[in-house]
């Protein structure tokens, strides 16, 4: 059971750190009905002494209504489409139980009934973990609805009073399904309340436990009988949206004001969820520019929309990893040749109008806007078929090495 456990937190871990622009934290009440059956055999000591081992079948079918405990989280990538898929972890803890036990009494059934107060009988206590794909459709500009469906892992302990008035202790694990449809109606800006219903259902299952056998003494047994497992219920939950796409943009504005002129001279900001940083303008004085591979542990992607405009700059490194360089971006500078690394797919408008470039290495299949540089290279880059080589400008005309790329 202990490995089932760390191996749950690795996988909440692990979703956890998927990256996300809205995280939902929601916490509240939840009452569940549900249906679980024991049907097993063991061996079990005899009551005679000295007499070794028999075993023993137990039949058993229970009836229990629970409150409990929940909490959620839920993550989504984007927060502006009429649909949104992300992901949801959830837990469930029960704080008490009525429950209906049946069992056979020769050739009788006999039902009774417990609570968690009773000082004999079954003690139910069982926590939850649900894992798995999140759905969220939007209804109104206040109403939303929410479906989760994925993985539950169960853990219960019961306890019988049994042989010589000590405790028999069965645990138990399973793992199975879990699905929930909630509406959820926004409070404020941040905080919301949804109302749901969910099921879950328990697939596979094992059990451990003890089994006394007299003056205090115990064996320890592990079995693999079938526990059947049901449950469905209700639940109302206060919740809380966290913006992360907003605290990361404030986190990196409360950066740049915090530098000093001149200090890292790269304007930036976060972009495709805050996992890459795109350059929206140099304001250094280096006519020789370094661009790094990497700004804040981020990977940079992108050169914006006159980034290095009219900069006077004289020589420029982009670092593998670049996909996309936008409108103007080296416009009116004084580069002589330019080496774009194999990862550029995209060069918008002018990106490098008015320069002295006379070479350019440059990758194969990059969609090259007409304008983005002087002396129709674009057109020539397509002539020969977009292929990845050393273009060299000379006595008004381009010509090709195709051995020489990057």
């Amino acid at each position: 059971m202990k490995k089932i456990f760390l191996l749950l937190v690795l996988i909440i871990l692990a979703i956890y750190s998927i990256p996300a622009q809205e995280m939902q934290l929601s916490l509240g009440l939840e009452l569940g009905i549900g249906v679980f059956n024991i049907d097993n055999e063991f061996a079990v000591p005899s009551t005679a002494f000295g007499s070794g081992f028999r075993r023993e079948h137990e039949e058993l079918d229970y009836v229990f209504l629970a409150p409990g405990l929940s909490f959620s989280l839920r993550g989504f990538s984007d927060t502006e489409s009429s649909l949104l898929i992300g992901y949801f972890v959830r837990s469930r803890i029960i704080l008490s139980a009525i429950l209906w036990e049946t069992s056979p009494i020769g050739n009788n059934k006999v039902t009774k009934k417990y609570t968690l107060s009773d000082d004999e009988g079954p003690v139910l206590s069982l926590i939850e973990f649900d894992f798995g794909p999140s759905v969220r459709f939007i209804i109104s500009e206040k109403l939303y609805l929410i479906t989760d469906f994925g993985l539950n892992v169960t853990f219960l302990e019961k306890e019988v009073y049994r042989t010589y008035g000590q405790n028999r202790i069965l645990n138990y694990w399973g793992i199975g399904l879990y699905g929930a449809a909630a509406l959820q109606t926004n409070l404020n800006k941040t905080m919301y309340m949804e109302f749901g219903l969910n099921w879950m259902i328990n697939i596979i299952s094992s059990q451990e436990g003890t089994y006394p056998t007299g003056l205090n003494q115990y064996i320890n047994y592990e079995d693999s009988g079938r526990w059947d497992l049901f449950s469905a219920g209700v639940f109302v939950h206060i919740g809380w949206r966290i913006d992360l796409a907003a605290q990361r943009a404030a986190s990196i504005e409360r950066f740049l004001a915090a530098q000093p002129a001149g200090q890292s001279g790269f304007e930036l900001v976060r972009i495709n969820g805050g996992t890459a940083i795109r350059i929206t303008r140099y304001a250094g004085n280096d006519s020789i520019v370094r661009i790094p591979a990497q700004m804040q542990n981020l990977p940079v992607t992108s050169i914006g929309d006159w980034a290095f405009a009219e900069c006077n700059i004289t020589s420029a490194v982009i670092p593998f990893g670049v996909v996309s360089i936008g409108e103007g971006a080296f416009y009116r500078n004084r580069l002589n040749s330019i080496t774009i690394p194999g990862s550029v797919t995209s060069i918008r408008e002018h990106a490098f109008h008015l320069n002295e470039l006379s070479q350019i290495v440059l990758g194969a299949n990059v969609s090259i806007n007409g304008s983005a540089f002087d002396n129709d290279f674009a057109a020539f880059y397509n002539e020969n078929g977009s292929r990845a080589g050393t273009y060299t400008f000379r006595d008004g005309s381009w010509s090709v090495d195709f051995e020489f790329w990057i």
